[in-house]
């Protein structure tokens, strides 16, 4: 009917553009929101009508961290002894107008579908043939996409790959646990993506063009940007008031979850007029930190984290502001100010 339908699992909220939340007025529309064994973290429900029948099924994303199990499993060489996250895809099909009890784990090139945990799954034609492709995101920061080979009443899939953009270079988002939705958001007759990150932020994800081997080829994200109530920088932001400009007032400097620095300008002196932040540059560059594969106790899931905090002080006696940082990484270092 055209109408968007809003799901928590295994509870749909058909009153939610009315209500506006999912605090009431849920339906349970699946006796089980917790059919796949393990430790799991993120479970992705979504209605799609899989075989083009008429009716909706279901697709569930679930980000499986058992064989990764947690922390502290790296050997001396900063190598990980644990296995890897994992991201299955299920179907739980609409027979008649009843799910099945027995969801099944969707193939791809003959295998489960398997990417590096968080899949959140999306099923559109993605390369404009009628039939159903995939492309899944994963608790880090790219995009898997698997071409439907069968046809829109028989779904079948090639082996995943990830995706390059239009410059090159891998898809790939700022942050990490992303959570991608398709949707032609420009209106001009292709799918899309609109992104989150880990930190709130939301991007699009522009399909530009399709490549001869039916790849659907996107811009790299932009992110979307809107005049703020409040400041925000991220996620765990670490504001630490510093005179940056020497106007005479007290300006802001934070680290985040992602691992850059950005200046909050204070514009009228009172503390209640702001900039943007502006990121910080050493030698030109953007300057950020990440843990990459060993950099995290926690393992290589934490890639992309750099938890950025800081302060400020004329380190050296030149009589600059120099940053002195801490991050994800044990180490305290120094950013000597040279300007």
């Amino acid at each position: 009917d055209g109408e968007p339908r809003v799901l928590r699992e295994n509870i749909a909220y058909p009153d939610f553009r009315t209500t506006g939340t999912a605090d009431k007025g849920g339906v349970v529309i699946y006796p089980d929101a917790r059919f796949h064994p393990g430790n799991t973290r993120g479970r992705m429900w979504r209605y799609v009508d899989w075989e083009g029948d008429g009716d909706q099924d279901l697709v569930v994303g679930i980000g499986d961290w058992s064989d990764y199990v947690w922390d502290q499993a790296y050997d001396r060489k900063g190598r990980w002894r644990n296995g890897p996250l994992h991201g299955w895809v299920y179907l739980i099909e609409n027979v008649g107008g009843i799910f099945t009890n027995t969801p099944q784990k969707i193939l791809a090139g003959g295998s489960p579908i398997d990417v590096y945990g968080w899949p959140s799954p999306n099923f559109a034609d993605f390369d404009g043939d009628g039939d159903l492709d995939l492309i899944c995101g994963e608790f880090l920061d790219g995009f898997t996409y698997f071409r439907n080979v069968g046809t829109r009443q028989e779904p079948r899939y090639g082996s995943g790959f990830k995706l390059i953009a239009d410059d090159g270079q891998p898809l790939s988002m700022h942050l990490q646990m992303i959570t991608p939705t398709a949707v032609d958001w420009d209106a001009d007759g292709d799918v899309d993506l609109i992104v989150g990150d880990e930190d709130g932020r939301v991007a699009f994800v522009e399909n530009v063009t399709c490549t001869s081997n039916g790849t659907p080829l996107f811009r790299q994200p932009v992110y979307f940007r809107q005049l703020a109530d409040q400041l925000k920088f991220g996620a765990l932001s670490t504001p630490y008031a510093h005179d940056w400009d020497r106007d005479g007032d007290e300006d802001l400097l934070c680290g985040n979850t992602a691992g850059n620095i950005a200046i909050f300008t204070n514009l009228n002196g009172t503390g209640t007029k702001w900039s943007a932040p502006k990121l910080l540059t050493v030698d030109g560059r953007t300057f950020r930190v990440m843990a990459g594969p060993s950099g995290s106790i926690q393992g290589p899931a934490e890639a992309k984290w750099g938890y950025t905090t800081l302060s400020v002080a004329d380190w050296d006696g030149d009589g600059r502001d120099d940053i002195l940082y801490n991050s994800i990484w044990p180490r305290i270092q120094l950013l000597r100010n040279t300007t």
